[in-house]
């Protein structure tokens, strides 16, 4: 079985690209995030055991789409069901076993993947080592103040923010990404330490973007795989990767949203900044931690441009390295351990939680009321897959177009198959209205002739009752759910019942929609009541509303998704005009 091969590198290092890159190397598959080793067991991958800050749904979606992709070949939206029984399926597997299963499935391609959420803990990357103690491991580097410049740029530093790198200041507390940059890369050193150096290499990123062929051969050889033109050419193109495009709108993501949008590798020099300067990201001038500095000059960064190391057996022999942030926590579910903060520090990190999340309010309220402006509808619907296009509003060339056709037919199918149970209920509620006027003109006959009649409130006289009922018909069924009426004799409702299912011309469908009121073929129940038809026809009734409800939401949904689907198609004939659109192809 071909061993794996897994990058580990802090989010915002290249890591998605390099990842496809490998992944498409012929004796190579690209994997997108799995995860899997955040967790010991499958099933945990569905239960919300984390800080506040992280998106559990967008961690199960790579693997999804790996297993819908290894199993069936394909992404769809029945692809991705499948791959949910899958998954259900191994619930209470170790994530190690799961893993084992996908790399026997695709052997003997050796599996490559990336998950930045590994780095967070050494115990983490201990896990992948204990399922795969000869696997190979790839530190992929990135200069620091583009990395964490990159990273704040990215949702507002959400990630810096869910890994509690904060930096706490006399009146307030501001997100500090470069922490995170030190402390993901010491857990890294850390674990390596523990690997043997043929087991590991380490590349900087800028310069695979700078000179590919060059460091893509160089790791070829180190993984004893081939680094002929062919294969280097292939590597060339990480927009061919079955994962390097969004996925069915069941599981969109699985990777970097940014990699998805425009996957197309162009060889670039990167510049990269001198140590000692301001950074971006914050306004009161500062630079990076002495700290964060002497550590990237170990991963091989400074004034002058240098080499990474082959290994880190020269770091590794000295001193353990603390970590920055100001914050420790469990390691495994990264819940922050606030005991070492002051109370005034951790009002600060609530406020900037707060802060945080009221923007992502904020930016919800205002995507949704996009969709509320009549005026300007084109822009709702484009507003509502933004994320699809770039700043000039041309989708990428792998926009999901299919995905939201699919989506709509799926909407107009569910909208044609309640039309046909509103049609049955509507039949329903007429049959049981009839039944209950019949049985209430009976009643009132049966109380006129002086038989008796059982309540469970209080017995009223035959002709008080009789005066009520006659006044109106509404009067009629206040005035039994007021005295709660619960029987009449059998044999005088037994002739009405008949006779009104009779009278009904849609046949033996309405006797089986009102079926509970009858034994074998039309004849009534003995304890067939007057009170069961009511409220059995106002169970219909409210069934209906709600019914009638929910056909107006989807109506409603329906009309954006054409919208979206208009929308996205047109984008895709102004970007392709050489290429018929889906709509001209079904035509």
């Amino acid at each position: 079985m071909a061993l794996p091969l897994f990058l580990l590198a802090p989010p915002r290092s290249y890591t998605s690209l390099m990842n496809a890159m490998l992944g498409q190397h012929p004796q190579a598959f690209g994997l997108p995030e799995l995860c899997l080793f955040n967790v010991q067991t499958l099933k945990e991958l569905w239960v919300r055991e984390s800080d506040e800050m992280e998106n559990h749904t967008k961690t199960r979606q790579g693997l999804l789409r790996a297993v819908a992709e290894i199993y069936a070949g394909e992404q769809t939206t029945a692809t991705i069901t499948m791959a949910h029984h899958w998954c259900a399926a191994r619930q209470d597997w170790t994530t190690a076993d799961v893993y084992h299963e996908l790399v026997a499935k695709i052997d003997p391609l050796i599996p490559v993947e990336k998950s930045p959420s590994y780095t967070i803990s050494v115990k983490r990357m201990h896990a992948i080592r204990k399922a795969f103690p000869d696997a190979r491991f790839l530190h992929l580097t990135r200069h620091p103040i583009g990395q964490c410049k990159s990273v704040m740029n990215m949702n507002e530093g959400a990630f810096a923010l869910y890994v509690n790198s904060i930096e706490f200041q006399e009146d307030r507390a501001i997100v500090e990404p470069q922490f995170a940059w030190h402390d993901l890369n010491v857990n890294i050193l850390d674990f390596l330490a523990t690997v043997p150096a043929e087991q590991q290499m380490c590349v900087h990123g800028e310069d695979m973007m700078s000179n590919p062929r060059y460091w893509l051969v160089k790791v070829c050889r180190w993984l004893g795989i081939r680094d002929d033109d062919y294969a280097v050419e292939q590597m060339m193109h990480p927009e061919l990767s079955p994962f390097a495009c969004f996925g069915p709108i069941t599981a969109l993501f699985g990777n970097d949203p940014n990699f998805l949008r425009g996957p197309t590798f162009r060889p670039h020099r990167v510049k990269v900044p001198p140590l000692e300067r301001p950074v971006p990201w914050r306004t009161d001038g500062k630079g990076l931690y002495p700290e964060v500095i002497d550590l990237a000059r170990v991963l091989g960064y400074g004034d002058t441009p240098c080499s990474p190391p082959a290994t880190h057996c020269a770091y590794l022999r000295g001193a353990p390295r603390s970590r920055l942030g100001p914050i420790g926590g469990d390691p495994v579910t990264t819940f922050p351990n606030l005991d070492d903060l002051t109370p005034h520090q951790r009002a600060l990190r609530d406020a900037l939680l707060s802060d945080f999340k009221l923007k992502k309010v904020k930016q919800l309220v205002r995507k949704q009321a996009g969709y509320i402006k009549l005026q300007d509808r084109e822009s709702a619907a484009g507003g509502a897959i933004g994320f699809l296009f770039d700043e000039h509003g041309r989708p990428p060339a792998n926009v999901p177009i299919g995905d939201v056709a699919t989506e709509r037919r799926t909407l107009e199918h569910s909208k044609r198959w309640v039309e046909a149970i509103l049609v049955q209920l509507r039949i329903r509620h007429e049959a049981l209205r009839r039944l209950e006027n019949n049985g209430l003109d009976r009643l009132i006959e049966a109380v006129g002739e002086g038989d008796e009649v059982t309540t469970t409130g209080d017995i009223i006289a035959a002709s008080e009752l009789q005066d009520a009922l006659v006044q109106t018909k509404g009067l009629v069924q206040q005035a039994l759910q007021a005295i709660a009426v619960t029987t009449v004799k059998a044999r005088k409702l037994k002739k009405v019942v008949e006779k009104s299912v009779t009278n009904i011309h849609t046949g033996v469908m309405v006797t089986d929609n009102i079926g509970f009121l009858f034994e074998q073929g039309l004849s009534c129940s003995t304890d067939t009541t007057v009170e069961q038809i009511i409220k059995e026809r106002r169970r219909v009734g409210r069934i209906i509303s709600w019914m009638e409800a929910m056909l107006t939401q989807i109506d409603e949904g329906l009309f954006r998704l054409k919208e979206i689907e208009s929308l996205a198609l047109d984008n895709a004939k102004r970007a392709c005009p050489n290429q018929r659109s889906e709509r001209d192809q079904a035509k």
